[in-house]
């Protein structure tokens, strides 16, 4: 469910676009980068790929930072 969200912020991003997701090597965080030359797709790919990190992990919350 992870990858298919990553898949779908990368294909809306387009080729002008960047994703990463990444573990912190610092602290107990999941780190996303979703750039797009849409904002709307920007956040709407972050937001997803959040979700589906949480469901995948289990975590009811949003956490931040």
């Amino acid at each position: 469910f992870l990858r298919a969200a990553m898949a779908a912020a990368a294909e809306a991003a387009g080729p002008r676009g960047r994703l990463l997701v990444r573990y912190s090597g610092t602290e107990p965080k999941l780190r996303i980068l979703v750039e797009s030359p849409s904002r709307e797709a920007a956040e709407r790919g972050c937001a997803a790929i959040a979700a589906a990190a949480r469901e995948a992990l289990g975590s009811p919350s949003a956490g931040g930072g």
